[in-house]
């Protein structure tokens, strides 16, 4: 008798299971619609599988996919428990995704469209690794593809592999089982080794020969990018280095492989940082400032009798004092009472003043702040802007010059 699919429900709403669309060591994922109709996927902890340690790394998954707002990684909309064999069973929504990176090699992927795609794949690997999260399962399976062939990192937690897992499997199972760790690396294969963020590179350096040539790279002899594309041979290098045995041979973060792409003209290639204030993870070019985030405002006023005194929300960095004394088209001053005699003090700022012009000062010195605030934001995203062209123009000028050195020392006798 065919088993019936379950009916899941949370405070929000409630999910109705259409079809299975995969199962895993972990679980299961449906194919579900909600009270409205809209379609979405539903990942569900299996009670026989619902160990204390994969319990607690599915919840870890659900709160890194709640807190997570990257274009680049799966986001969870929802989530609930469901009692099934008088267990109770995590599960969480998601949206439903037309297919994954496999499926679309499958498909046929252009060489043209490798890159830009994989630098997405980056933005999202980059962004975990900034939030302290280690993926450690990355394979084409577990990046899925949106109606806008947006790439998004998805499993979190739950597909990972402790070192003693991983271990015992492979020294016990090697001949049925070694398949389902393709993408893993060396370290990973051997218990008690440490594995890090460098493991996630491995798996991304075997993807990305692997979307070029249509196999994944082991050991040596392997297909090589620039036999397929030779216009992408430059690309072998970096995966040689990505897919090294040992971890300190790798690139030692994602910005490192990406300065390498943007050296090599790859201008679709964006650097990110970390937000610490938002806990999110930013372009590297927005600027991320205490008086970007939160403008300067006037807390208060009074007048000592010779000085207007305002009481600001911070105290200002340096060039938005200079910002707030310029000259602003169309505003006129007061020559006894120009804006240039405006000092501060942290966050009080003094403009010396007279009671009949008091009022006027404090109408400008509002207009002031306003001018500096909007001023200031513009002069650091300019800036930001320039650093980051100036990056690229050095990166890829070192590019040119090593390139170079390799030529001349090659065709030398010695």
């Amino acid at each position: 008798m065919k088993k019936k699919l379950p009916q899941l429900s949370t405070a929000f709403g409630t999910y109705s299971a259409v079809e299975i669309l995969g199962q895993g060591g972990s679980g299961k994922v449906f194919a579900c619609t909600d009270d409205d109709g809209k379609q979405y996927a539903v990942k569900l902890l299996s009670p026989e599988y619902a160990s204390k340690e994969k319990a607690r790394r599915f919840k870890n998954e659900i709160l890194f996919g709640y807190r997570n707002q990257h274009k680049n990684i799966v986001s969870i909309v929802d989530h609930g428990l469901w009692l099934e064999n008088g267990v109770s069973c995590q599960f969480y929504v998601m949206q439903k995704y037309g297919g994954t990176l496999r499926s679309l090699m499958k498909s046929g992927l252009s060489y043209e469209k490798v890159l830009p795609l994989f630098g997405q794949v980056l933005d999202g690997l980059e962004a975990a690794h900034l939030l302290g999260v280690v993926h450690r399962d990355i394979k084409p399976e577990n990046i899925l593809i949106d109606a806008n062939s947006t790439p998004l990192i998805a499993d979190f937690g739950i597909a990972r592999f402790t070192a003693d897992e991983l271990a015992t499997t492979v020294e016990t199972k090697l001949g049925s089982r070694l398949a389902n760790f393709v993408y893993a690396a060396p370290e990973q294969r051997h218990q008690g080794r440490t594995v890090d963020h460098r493991a996630d590179i491995f798996a991304a350096g075997l993807i990305l020969n692997e979307m070029f040539t249509g196999e994944v790279p082991h050991g040596t002899g392997y297909v090589v990018i620039g036999s397929r594309s030779p216009a992408h041979a430059f690309l072998d290098g970096l995966v040689a280095a990505m897919i090294a045995q040992q971890p300190e041979d790798r690139p030692a973060t994602i910005d490192d492989i990406k300065k390498n792409l943007m050296a090599r003209h790859q201008d679709f290639i964006a650097r990110q940082k970390l937000d610490a204030m938002k806990a999110k993870v930013i372009p590297v070019a927005t600027v991320d400032d205490p008086v970007a985030r939160n403008p300067i405002q006037i807390v208060s006023g009074d007048w000592d009798g010779s000085r207007l005194v305002f009481k600001l929300s911070q105290s200002p960095p340096p060039l938005w004092v200079q910002l707030v004394a310029d000259s602003i088209d169309g505003m006129s001053y007061y020559t006894n009472y120009p804006p240039q005699l405006i000092s501060f003090s942290g966050d009080t700022a003094y403009w010396p003043s007279s009671e009949s012009t008091a009022q006027e000062q404090i109408n400008q010195f509002k207009q002031r702040v306003a001018f500096a605030n909007t001023k200031y934001v513009r002069h650091l995203d300019e800036s930001a802007k320039r650093q980051e062209e100036e990056d690229r123009r050095r990166l890829q000028a070192a590019i040119q010059t090593e390139e170079k050195r390799k030529q001349v020392a090659g065709s030398l006798k010695f």
